[in-house]
């Protein structure tokens, strides 16, 4: 019922040098099963338009059961939200916070995100 959206690109080595390619893959959120919606190097709008018409085909299309698709246009949110598969770990881990010597006494803030859904608490730079 719900699928998710989302691009990422990958280099290429080719006989003529090294080539990015961005690639378009959906997952039903159920399943977990992933389909490669496309791949091309440079995206452009005609493309865009003919893959979602591929993927909302009422035939074959692999949203064709779907009645919401999620995509999430934050980068950021490596480096903020733990992923509770990774015991609580976050999915991009960084070397050394920055105010890791702030202290126990240090003032916390809360970034909210989602529209307050998700918090992410950090302590400020002093």
């Amino acid at each position: 019922m719900i699928a998710a959206t989302e691009f990422f690109t990958v280099e290429v080595l080719t006989v003529g040098g090294l080539v990015r390619y961005v690639v378009w893959f959906i997952i039903d959120l159920e399943s977990r099963c992933v389909h490669i919606a496309g791949l091309i190097r440079h995206p452009h709008d005609a493309w865009i338009q003919q893959v979602a018409r591929n993927l909302t085909d009422s035939v074959d299309g692999f949203l064709r059961s779907k009645r919401y698709l999620i995509h999430d246009r934050d980068p950021h949110y490596h480096l903020e939200r733990n992923h509770q598969g990774l015991d609580n770990r976050l999915l991009t881990a960084v070397a050394a916070p920055a105010n890791e010597n702030a202290g126990p006494g240090a003032p916390v803030a809360r970034r909210g995100r989602l529209a307050g859904i998700l918090s992410y608490y950090y302590r400020p730079a002093a």
